[in-house]
């Protein structure tokens, strides 16, 4: 069992979170190692970043997770994948985006702000101080994923994606191809703030990835994925 978490230092806020972060894994789960996986030099590669953290473990149970986000209900789900009674999980099904604010209280406090959609109940004063920015559905293969070590090793992330965006949603595509759709709970995934990565939009990272992307989505069966994967060399097979 090891949580791999793709990771590139240098942005304030980013660090910050980490920080946070790595101590609430040691506090929670201190016999899970935590590796950050540091991609070479360039444009960011999560893909890079995680092969380079599966290169310090032989740990049959892997947790991919960003660096930026807090998924209370992992436990459950390692123990699932673990048992092998699912074939690969997301703890989580709504993300909330903290402001800078909720961010600022969660590492003062260590306690998330109550999942809302933002917006005061009915009969409450509203705060001054709002908490969370936005909440929305998490996206497939992104956030926190666990799987084995050896599906991780047939369905890897996609090198060609540079940059952010496309890479979670296209990863987690291949592996429901391959593995069926993971086992997800209704626990919630918080996210620290952080000063947004530039790219096209704020669903596009760049025309490349959203090309790439599109053919992800367009792959249906084993083959096709695998012949996707291949294109970057890939080879290892459905076992």
């Amino acid at each position: 069992m090891a949580v791999l978490v793709p990771w590139r230092g240098g942005d304030p806020d980013r660090e910050r979170a980490w920080a946070w972060l790595a101590r609430w894994w040691a506090d929670h789960y201190p016999t899970w190692p935590v590796l950050e996986g540091i991609p070479p030099e360039g444009p960011w590669c999560k893909a890079a970043a995680v092969a380079a953290a599966l290169s310090m473990t032989d740990a049959d149970v892997l947790v991919v997770a960003d660096a930026d986000v807090l998924v209370p209900g992992v436990g459950q789900a390692v123990q699932l994948v673990a048992g092998r009674s699912v074939s690969w999980a997301m703890p989580h099904k709504r993300v909330y985006r903290l402001t800078e604010a909720g961010t600022d209280r969660l590492i003062a406090t260590g306690t998330p702000p109550p999942p809302s959609r933002g917006d005061p109940a009915r009969g409450s004063t509203p705060s001054p101080i709002r908490l969370i920015a936005e909440t929305h559905h998490g996206e497939m293969g992104g956030g926190c994923v666990i799987l084995p070590a050896d599906l991780y090793r047939q369905v890897p992330l996609d090198p060609r994606f540079v940059g952010y965006g496309q890479e979670d949603t296209s990863w987690g595509q291949a592996l429901t191809v391959i593995a069926g759709p993971p086992w997800r709970e209704s626990n919630p995934l918080w996210h620290l703030w952080h000063q947004p990565q530039q790219r096209l939009t704020r669903a596009i990272g760049s025309h490349d990835g959203l090309a790439l992307y599109r053919r992800y989505r367009a792959a249906r069966t084993p083959d096709q994925v695998l012949t996707l994967l291949g294109e970057f060399g890939h080879t290892t097979g459905l076992g």
